[in-house]
């Protein structure tokens, strides 16, 4: 990534224009992204994150739906 930044800037622009209720990120490396969850917070925005569809763990879509997480203000919850 040649500029974080400007990703950053250009992805917060794109949910203020398609407004989605509900974002989900498909890799757990989105838990430390600390400054962009908390503008999605700010935002309204429901956040998920859990892992990648090509998740390397347990094969079962039980356990995958369980590795889901939903981000909230509450520091314990991230």
């Amino acid at each position: 990534h040649i500029d974080k930044e400007i990703e950053l800037n250009f992805f917060i622009e794109e949910v203020k224009i398609f407004n989605p209720e509900i974002i989900v990120f498909q890799s757990n490396s989105f838990k430390y992204k600390k400054k962009l969850l908390k503008i999605l917070i700010k935002m309204g925005k429901s956040i998920f994150i859990g892992p990648h569809p090509a998740y390397r763990g347990k094969r079962e879509p039980d356990y995958f739906v369980k590795k889901i997480i939903k981000v909230t203000n509450d520091p314990s919850n991230n």
